[in-house]
């Protein structure tokens, strides 16, 4: 399948962590950001996140969208209103005012999260806070990227972490929307339609695991960890 490329980042130039780094990124994939811890993951999603600048190149009418895993929260908002809030800054007004309320019980239906629309930050538990945080991004028309380091780091149980990635990257895909996301979790990466994998003694990428499949997650964790993959 023919891919047309939203997002180009060239010469990212990092003392200590890129080398003339050069990547792409195509529209309507999943791509996902691997290596271990220093590999320079962070560094890169956030040169995405700062753009324009001439590394940088974005296609015309596009913009990047992103969801910090340290945000924080307004104690007296809703988590509706607090959404709001963030995409304010986040979000062109004419694309705001394009979304309506009602397509976000649809999306949080879905996860059998709608309950937590009208609710306040501190009666909601880290899993249902997490997850409405990243579901949120699902009612964005397709010219936002969705950029992610690390979504659900804060997500102790693995496998509960997996599932609610999985369940969001599905809906990306049937709603043919392009995502970037950094992980160093085996599972999570097999998510992804492509996998780059960062390297810190290469000071860039290793390799890039096109239509990223069932074995090459073998390859991937023996090249991330010196050790074969057990599911």
């Amino acid at each position: 399948m023919h891919h047309t490329f939203l997002l180009r980042v060239q010469k990212l130039n990092k003392k200590g962590t890129f080398r003339s780094l050069f990547l792409e990124f195509a529209e309507g994939v999943v791509t996902c950001l691997a290596g271990r811890s220093g590999a320079g993951k962070s560094t890169l999603i956030d040169a995405l996140k700062d753009t324009p600048k001439k590394t940088v190149c974005l296609r015309k009418d596009h913009h990047i969208i992103t969801m910090p895993y340290a945000m924080e929260l307004v104690p007296h908002l809703t988590i509706f209103e607090n959404i709001i809030h963030f995409f304010i800054r986040q979000v062109t007004e004419k694309d705001l005012l394009k979304i309506e309320k009602e397509t976000f019980p649809d999306i949080f239906r879905r996860f059998s999260l709608d309950y937590t629309l009208e609710l306040y930050p501190y009666q909601l538990d880290i899993r249902e806070m997490r997850t409405a945080l990243l579901i949120c991004l699902l009612v964005l028309p397709k010219n936002y990227i969705i950029v992610l380091d690390e979504p659900l780091i804060k997500i102790r149980d693995k496998n509960l972490g997996k599932n609610i990635l999985s369940m969001f990257v599905g809906v990306v895909k049937e709603q043919e929307k392009t995502l970037v996301f950094s992980t160093n979790t085996p599972e999570e990466m097999s998510l992804a339609d492509t996998v780059v994998l960062l390297d810190a003694k290469k000071q860039g990428v290793k390799r890039i695991f096109d239509n990223f499949k069932e074995k090459d997650l073998e390859i991937l964790h023996k090249e991330l960890y010196g050790e074969k993959y057990k599911s």
